[in-house]
C-alpha cells in the first residue's frame, strides 16, 4: 500500500512539486536549489541500480566538481561496511560489479558504502533512508544500521520503514497513511 513516505522523499529532494511547505533545519525545502539541495543531502534507497561498470564506478560519487579518489579511501569505506574481503577476493574495485556475486543485503552494504563517499566530498547534513532493510536478513539490518549510526551519527536521518525495528532508535516517528501523516511520537 502507497501512503506517500516515498513521496515525502522526492519532495524534500526537489523532484516533485508540493502545494504546502516542507521546513528542514527552518528553511523551506523548495528554496533550495535542486543541486544544493542533492549535496546536502544523501540517500540510501531500497536497491542500489546496477549500472553495467566497476564496483569503482558504481560507489564513486557523482559530482562533477568530485577529485580522483584513492584506492584507500574506497576500500576503507568498503571494509567499514564489511565488504571489502568479499570485493578483493572477486577481482577488486576494477573488477564488474555484475561479476561479484553480492546478495541483495551485501549490495545494500555497498550503498552505504557509496553513501558514506558521497557524504565525504559534500560533508551531507541529512540522510534519507529508503526502506533500505526491507528484505535483508536480521544480521545485514544490524550491519546496515551500525554503519549508519558510525557514519551518519552528526545527521539528521529520516528513515522509511514499514518495520518497527529498523526505526527503534529514532527520536521522532511520523506515521503517514494515505499521504497524510496520522501521528507525530517524540521518544
Amino acid at each position: 500500500m502507497h501512503s506517500g513516505k516515498s513521496s515525502l522523499i522526492l519532495t524534500l529532494l526537489n523532484f516533485l512539486d508540493d502545494t504546502g511547505a516542507v521546513m528542514i533545519d527552518g528553511v523551506d525545502s523548495s528554496n533550495i536549489p535542486r543541486q544544493v539541495s542533492r549535496s546536502l543531502v544523501t540517500t540510501v534507497s531500497q536497491g542500489l541500480a546496477e549500472l553495467p561498470g566497476s564496483v569503482r564506478f558504481t560507489i564513486l560519487p557523482t559530482s562533477k566538481d568530485s577529485g580522483p579518489v584513492n584506492d584507500a579511501t574506497l576500500n576503507n569505506a568498503l571494509e567499514r561496511v564489511g565488504l571489502l574481503n568479499h570485493i578483493s577476493s572477486h577481482g577488486g574495485l576494477d573488477a564488474p560489479l555484475a561479476d561479484m556475486g553480492l546478495s541483495h543485503g551485501q549490495r545494500q552494504l555497498l550503498a552505504i558504502a557509496r553513501a558514506v563517499l558521497h557524504k565525504m566530498e559534500h560533508n551531507s547534513s541529512i540522510l534519507f533512508v529508503d526502506e533500505a532493510a526491507r528484505a535483508v536478513d536480521i544480521k545485514t539490518a544490524t550491519a546496515m544500521q551500525r554503519s549508519i549510526d558510525e557514519f551518519f551519527g552528526d545527521c539528521t536521518t529520516i528513515s522509511i520503514s514499514h518495520s518497527a525495528e529498523n526505526i527503534a532508535s529514532s527520536d521522532i516517528v511520523v506515521s503517514i497513511s494515505d499521504g497524510r501523516i496520522t501521528s507525530i511520537v517524540r521518544r
